[in-house]
């Protein structure tokens, strides 16, 4: 079984470059400090990505643990009522929604920002902290 070492996209580029740089105690030092995971599991899952970053095969096919960063959303593209493409990232979203409210109904807007909401916490969940789950793919 394989533990999944969420992270952030721009801690996954800081233990990168710690790792890149020899500076493999202070890239643990951050996982940990970013997933609360034990120190076994940290340095595992440090060992996991320094191979994958200089393209050595790691010596375990099924790490205890592997560093990931969950999926993001950056901008959303909707049609507004009137056909328009827009394109805006989720706090100008809301505002949008906001905006519209002469225009449409209460209730759809209500909709709108739960939907908003929605996303914000989704995204939320997958920034830190650890996962267990069965690994099918070790060598990722």
């Amino acid at each position: 079984m394989t533990v999944r070492l969420r992270i952030d996209h721009k801690i996954m580029k800081e233990v990168d470059d710690l790792l890149k740089n020899s500076k493999k105690i202070q890239a643990i030092k951050l996982v940990r400090s970013e997933t609360r995971a034990g120190l076994r599991q940290a340095k595992v899952a440090c060992d996991h990505r320094h191979a994958e970053l200089t393209g050595k095969k790691f010596p375990n096919n099924t790490p205890e643990a592997i560093l990931t960063s969950p999926w993001c959303v950056q901008k959303i593209v909707m049609i507004s009522p009137d056909g328009d493409k827009i394109e805006l990232n989720l706090r100008e979203l809301e505002l949008k929604f906001l905006q519209e409210g002469t225009r449409v109904s209460v209730d759809e807007v209500a909709d709108l920002l739960d939907l908003t909401e929605y996303i914000k916490n989704w995204q939320s969940r997958g920034y830190s902290g650890y996962v267990t789950e069965k690994s099918d793919v070790a060598d990722n």
